[in-house]
């Protein structure tokens, strides 16, 4: 199934199938990526991710990264031009469907990423007048 398009004002929205199911989802790009996103040969479709509890579109590009045959790539990392080596694409707001750049997404260190994640079910509790976070709990 080839991806539809449709234009709402100054941004697009890719229709993905996830596959192996009947779920359809939707990703913002800004309208100034549109051209990029359907340069694409063949389809943008999605992952889950355990990790985060999220999807992220991802398509097969021929030539990306310097490969012949072609590699998975985030339609997050695509829509860039060139990523600095040890840099990585955040998604600003949590949201992994949502790949506007002018909005969402920014380039930075994999550190910075890493402190930008949502925290995981912390459960405080209180043992006289101390106070113990146990993430994960």
């Amino acid at each position: 199934m080839k991806n539809s398009y449709e234009i709402i004002g100054n941004e697009a929205i890719i229709t993905v199938k996830v596959p192996r199911t009947r779920i359809v989802l939707r990703t913002k790009i800004d309208l100034c990526d549109l051209e990029k996103a359907k340069s694409l040969e063949g389809t943008w479709t999605c992952t889950y991710s355990r990790r985060t509890e999220s999807y992220y579109i991802v398509g097969w590009a021929k030539g990306y990264g310097g490969r012949e045959k072609g590699m998975t790539v985030n339609l997050s990392r695509y829509l860039f031009d060139e990523i600095p080596e040890g840099m990585v694409v955040d998604h600003y707001n949590h949201d992994t469907l949502d790949n506007r750049r002018s909005v969402n997404l920014r380039i930075v260190t994999q550190q910075v990423n890493r402190n930008n994640r949502k925290p995981k079910n912390l459960k405080i509790r209180k043992t006289g007048d101390k106070r113990h976070v146990n993430p994960g709990a």
